[in-house]
């Protein structure tokens, strides 16, 4: 049998980890009717119980995302690094698939919703190039806190922030504890039903 662990969740500060599992037997046909004790759980080689086992019909489920990107005066002066930064989120666009759906927020001195969200990649790579001229400072916290709330109403989706940055804020109302409670608040509406669930892996 073949195991593939094809995603790991893990909601701080709650006590668990999920696996989303797909087992497939040596035809890669998959694998049914497995129960919990049929699984085991390690970590540094010390056992971890399995504290439940679902099954669902598709593991798939579209995904959500705003790409923030950081149009301050420090990154767009570094014109490798500035094109670097485009280029990665023109590829990540580019390999989405169908029903997945992408935003574009930039911020400088100020936070600007520059694609809203689609899954139509050409308008989302288009975005990195459109003009933005909004002030060199870094409102990093206020374009995060922007994101969540943005993607927060996406509950048919999986939802991720993506930011890219070359520093610490410096202009933004909101602080970094703002944009953690608002993440954690609306954490609840994206859990997922679990495969398996065990105690959480540690952290260094």
């Amino acid at each position: 049998l073949t195991v593939r662990i094809n995603q790991l969740q893990s909601s701080c500060p709650a006590d668990e980890v999920t696996a989303y599992l797909t087992v497939t037997d040596q035809g890669g046909y998959p694998v049914t009717g497995l129960l919990a004790p049929g699984f085991t759980v390690t970590q540094d080689g010390i056992s971890r119980p399995v504290l439940s086992l679902s099954y669902v019909e598709l593991a798939y489920k579209p995904i959500a995302s705003a790409a923030t990107l950081d149009y301050s005066s420090s990154l767009t002066s570094q014109t490798v690094a500035f094109a670097d930064m485009k280029q990665g989120f023109a590829d990540y666009f580019g390999a989405m698939r169908t029903d997945d759906v992408a935003a574009v927020v930039k911020f400088g001195s100020e936070v600007e919703v520059t694609q809203a969200f689609t899954s139509d990649s050409t308008r989302l790579i288009e975005a990195l190039s459109a003009p933005f001229d909004k002030g060199g400072a870094t409102k990093l916290y206020d374009a995060a806190f922007q994101a969540v709330d943005d993607t927060g109403a996406l509950s048919d989706y999986r939802r991720a922030i993506i930011v890219a940055t070359d520093g610490a804020d410096n202009a933004s109302a909101r602080s970094l504890a703002d944009v953690t409670s608002n993440a954690l608040t609306r954490s609840d509406a994206v859990r997922k039903r679990p495969l398996m669930k065990s105690p959480p892996m540690e952290r260094t």
